[in-house]
């Protein structure tokens, strides 16, 4: 039987894959060391009231991740329509030729409600010696509260472990919205958004002293058997706001909203200084001003946020791959 896309995903495929591989094809269905479990490896309403407000309808759950392993294969990790987390491969194709998918797999994740949605999607990421990592938010019971949890797989994605919790920290709070990558030494990153600072500050009335919320961060050195101390990377992060975690940009463009005019008042305004101070840093360390560039650039702006990054790109195309900073 043909494997095919599933409908309601073609749009997220298409959105990610145009130009890499055409139309894949998917099948309908189917503070100090801690050291999460890994035993087991496994295989893979009626309307309302007039008078009552309707309740919000459940964002769909179709966000994916894609990856290319090391042998150049092509993998898609989301959620099929019963909510369970699977895994699809491409072995690696000709360019022209077109993917030919393999069946997906149904992953064992213990029951976890997962976060699917176009912002808080599952994540996949390759790393040294057939180490494969899926990591996603469960979600909690409180509203925008979660835990980043993740699967590894040690034999190059053929078996999963059971998930288990990144960050140390275990209240029913905001963990969410995470990225993680490896470094070229092996270690792992992750990165997510926190809001154990804002439990912890005084009240002012009913509400938080506490603006917005933190990101914070880990590193594991062997592939997420143990994690390192959970580490505040930044207060007073906009809650609205999203993580991208790279290694080797040749330029780096940062954007936020206009000084005066962010939510939490004086974020931006830090934001500034700290980018003023590293800007010369840069350029001290001998990389070129044009690789590192700050724009103030609200919402409302979206012609001016494309032409910022297009002349941004044709700016770093000129300059060529920067070689200063590598990581080898």
């Amino acid at each position: 039987m043909t494997n095919r896309l599933h409908p309601r995903r073609a749009l997220c495929l298409v959105a990610l894959l145009s130009g890499l591989v055409g139309a894949p094809l998917m099948a309908q269905q189917a503070h100090g060391q801690h050291q999460p479990a890994l035993e087991g490896a496994v295989a893979s309403a009626p309307v309302a009231a007039a008078s009552k407000p309707v309740a919000r309808k459940p964002r769909p759950q179709m966000g994916i991740s894609a990856a290319l392993a090391p042998d150049g294969a092509l993998w898609v990790v989301g959620l099929a329509p019963q909510g369970q987390l699977f895994v699809q491969h491409a072995p690696a194709f000709a360019p022209g030729a077109g993917p030919k998918w393999e069946a997906p797999r149904v992953l064992d994740t213990s029951g976890d409600p997962i976060s699917a949605d176009g912002e808080n999607h599952p994540k996949l990421v390759f790393g040294p010696h057939g180490t494969v990592l899926i990591a996603y938010t469960q979600p909690l019971a409180k509203p925008n509260t979660g835990f980043v949890r993740m699967l590894r797989s040690l034999d190059a994605g053929k078996t999963f472990s059971p998930p288990f919790t990144v960050h140390a920290d275990r209240q029913e709070i905001t963990h969410r919205f995470e990225s993680i990558g490896f470094d070229a030494k092996g270690a792992l990153h992750t990165i997510w958004i926190d809001k154990r600072d804002l439990e912890a500050a005084p009240k002012v009335g009913n509400k938080s002293s506490y603006r917005g919320a933190a990101i914070y961060r880990n590193v594991s050195t062997d592939g997420g058997l143990t994690f390192g101390p959970d580490i505040k990377v930044a207060d007073h992060s906009c809650e609205c706001c999203r993580i991208a975690l790279g290694l080797g940009a040749d330029g780096v463009l940062v954007g936020g909203c206009h000084p005066g005019d962010c939510h939490y008042n004086t974020g931006n305004l830090y934001a500034r200084r700290r980018l003023a101070v590293t800007k010369k840093i840069l350029e001290f360390a001998g990389l070129e001003p044009g690789r590192f560039r700050v724009e103030w650039i609200s919402a409302s702006e979206g012609n001016k946020f494309a032409e910022v990054v297009t002349e941004f790109t044709g700016q770093i195309k000129a300059l060529g791959p920067q070689t200063k900073f590598k990581i080898s």
